[in-house]
């Protein structure tokens, strides 16, 4: 699977800039916690950006068990690339067939 793209350091402090201006308005404390899953792409210093904001990984290789959503496209690719797979294998078993009799019909 392909890793997914890098957070972009100018979204994350646009969404800090914006948390911040809500958080006022709204006279609640401007403290995060930002939850990223474990990706090589996101950069080391994600966590120093703003004070009040604080990023924690989650561990390699959890996303899909924690994240139902991803449980299920896993498991509805799983189902269909299988679905696919033996049709393939039917297909060509049936088209080796035909061409095995039509063979045996011209002797």
């Amino acid at each position: 699977m392909d890793e997914p793209a890098p957070l972009p350091i100018a979204l994350l402090n646009c969404y800090a800039n914006e948390m911040e201006k809500y958080c006022l308005e709204n006279n609640v404390p401007f403290t995060i916690l930002l939850i990223l899953h474990n990706a090589s792409t996101h950069p080391s210093l994600i966590g120093d950006l703003q004070p009040n904001i604080k990023v924690a990984f989650l561990p390699p290789n959890t996303t899909s068990l924690i994240k139902p959503m991803d449980q299920g496209v896993t498991a509805a690719f799983k189902a269909y690339y299988l679905r696919r797979t033996l049709a393939q294998a039917i297909a060509a078993t049936e088209e080796d067939t035909d061409a095995i009799l039509q063979g045996l019909e011209h002797l």
